[in-house]
């Protein structure tokens, strides 16, 4: 995972930043555990890159998975035991 260095601090203090350019299935471990979700992504988009982001525990879970996804043209729902989908056509 690529988290900067000097983020390590704001882990601390709920706060989690990505740098542009880290693929999505770098991400998706830490915003689970990051929000204590269970994330199933589509193969296809494992390997999209996303733009710097930065997310909050008092962020809604909507609006972090809406951060990621948006910019690589996916989308995500949640399904009847919790878990958050993630699909979308897949990254040039």
């Amino acid at each position: 995972m690529d988290v900067a260095t000097n983020d390590v601090d704001t882990w601390k203090q709920g706060i989690l930043v990505f740098e542009s350019g880290i693929r999505l299935s770098e991400v998706i471990p830490t915003i689970e555990k990051f929000y204590d979700i269970t994330i199933s992504t589509d193969p296809k988009i494992l390997n999209c890159t996303i733009t710097r982001v930065r997310f909050t525990h008092e962020m809604p879970k909507d609006t972090a998975l809406s951060l990621i996804t948006l910019p690589i043209s996916a989308k995500f729902n949640k399904d009847k035991d919790g878990t958050y989908l993630i699909s979308g056509k897949g990254c040039n």
